[in-house]
């Protein structure tokens, strides 16, 4: 009986399977990045409602006033024009903060001072404050802000804010220069964040808001809701 030769590929079948897998790569690698950007905002987001939950239970634990600063509309810099400091991995500031004030008192001047940071945001890269172009601030969002900037939070007498003052019972309220804090309900806000890079429209946002009595809860914009029109969802 004779045997059959043995056939191998031919170089023309090896560049083709090459070429599908080239092509199949090239096809997975922008969905691959975009997986992996939602990931890290998806993370900021979640860092985000834990400073807030942190900052509410370590108010009440201590007695001490906690002040969570963002780096959103006035910079990476707190209510002295002291800098956030740097993290030593990206040499970026880090874009939230929180701050152990200690006790209400003439003490308690709101900065950032030797030793009291309790916890930091690390940056990620490809994440901006605000959201994409034409999407409003949320339904619920008591703050008055502009949400484009990346929170709602306002000064104790109107104004754009960037950081918000959690009272030992655990209340959050607006704070300013020297201090000065607000009444209850004037700590309700929200903070806004992206991955949509301008001029591109394809990214996600995440709002992260803020109750007049401490709750937290994140949204993220659904683009498919209301028929097109889009919404914040739970």
């Amino acid at each position: 009986m004779r045997k059959r030769a043995r056939r191998g590929f031919t170089l023309l079948e090896m560049m083709t399977v090459l070429a599908i897998i080239g092509i199949t790569a090239a096809m997975a690698i922008p969905q691959m990045r975009q997986a992996q950007a939602n990931g890290r905002l998806r993370g900021l987001a979640r860092d985000t409602a834990n400073v807030f939950h942190l900052a509410r239970q370590r108010a009440i634990t201590t007695g001490n006033n906690h002040v969570v600063y963002f780096s959103s509309s006035a910079g990476p810099q707190d209510l002295c024009t002291n800098p956030f400091p740097l993290d030593p991995t990206t040499g970026a500031a880090y874009p939230i903060l929180l701050v152990d004030d200690g006790p209400p008192g003439p003490a308690s001047n709101c900065c950032i001072d030797a030793n009291e940071i309790v916890w930091q945001v690390p940056p990620q890269q490809g994440v901006r404050w605000g959201v994409t172009a034409g999407i409003p601030a949320f339904d619920d969002d008591g703050g008055t802000g502009n949400h484009t900037l990346g929170n709602t939070f306002t000064l104790p007498g109107g104004g754009q804010a960037h950081a918000v003052l959690f009272r030992p019972d655990g209340v959050p309220v607006a704070v300013g220069a020297a201090c000065a804090s607000g009444q209850v309900g004037s700590g309700t806000g929200g903070v806004y964040v992206t991955n949509n890079q301008a001029p591109a429209a394809s990214g996600r946002n995440y709002s992260i808001v803020l109750s007049p009595l401490g709750g937290v809860k994140v949204y993220a914009w659904d683009q498919g809701m209301n028929g097109g029109v889009g919404a914040w969802t739970n």
